[in-house]
């Protein structure tokens, strides 16, 4: 603690006292998909949605416990969806 009061440096980071600026998010990962065997990279579109607590809380634990993005759950649930309405 000495050294860094003299050297105004605690470890090996910025001087005590600068300010660091928050560096940009990094852009959001793209989610290999399964096809036939082969892993494929797809575009996604980041969007908010609201659930009821209740299945907000059950979708975090089916996709912990099947080691999934909720977005693969979502996606899948929609695809459902989308087959049934036939469009």
């Amino acid at each position: 603690m000495k050294e860094a009061a003299q050297s105004g440096v605690l470890g090996a980071h910025r001087p005590i006292g600068v300010r660091q600026e928050p560096s940009a998010a990094p852009p959001l990962p793209v989610a290999p998909t399964e096809k036939s065997g082969k892993k494929e990279k797809r575009e996604r579109e980041r969007m908010t949605v609201y659930l009821p607590i209740d299945l907000a809380e059950w979708v975090r634990v089916q996709a912990a416990r099947g080691r999934k993005e909720i977005s693969e759950i979502v996606e899948m649930a929609l695809e459902d969806y989308r087959a049934r309405e036939g469009r």
